[in-house]
């Protein structure tokens, strides 16, 4: 009798040590479970990030056609092109014929950067940090003639 007591008591007392461990167990899965969700949000629901500087009111800015661009994308055996039509906003302030004479070395800049992209650089997602680095190499190429507001691409053909 007084064994079944003692068998008794102590399945009693590991009944609520188990439901302490499985609520503990819960609340960690429940962190993680919110902080996989904020770390979700974050990146992948975020709003994207700006295309380049946004130095220049769009009243005060002018497009410019840097042209069609054709390239092989990297790491695609030569298998894969892009195929692109770049413009650029500039400052009103800027003259044509400033354009006109580093227009060969702005599609050099864009050129290269369009053909060191990986197929993975050129998602839809990704795009607007390729118009940053673009904004801001072709803002570099210009120098002290005014930044590039704006890169828009026209027609983007993945193939």
């Amino acid at each position: 009798m007084a064994d079944e007591e003692i068998l008794t008591q102590d399945a009693g007392a590991s009944r609520p040590r188990g439901r302490s461990r499985l609520l503990a167990v819960g609340a960690v899965v429940f962190l993680l479970c919110a902080a996989g969700s904020y770390f979700a949000i974050r990146h992948f629901l975020a709003p994207p990030a700006q295309a380049g500087p946004q130095t220049l009111a769009r009243e005060d800015t002018v497009l410019v056609d840097l042209g069609e661009f054709v390239t092989n994308v990297r790491d695609s055996g030569g298998m894969r092109y892009l195929k692109a039509q770049v413009y650029i906003a500039v400052s009103k302030k800027v003259k044509a014929e400033a354009l006109e004479e580093e227009m060969p070395r702005l599609k050099d800049a864009v050129l290269a950067i369009l053909a060191a992209q990986t197929v993975e650089d050129l998602e839809i997602s990704r795009r607007d940090a390729l118009r940053q680095r673009i904004a801001e190499r072709l803002s570099e190429e210009l120098g002290d003639k005014g930044p590039v507001a704006g890169v828009y691409f026209t027609t983007f053909i993945l193939q």
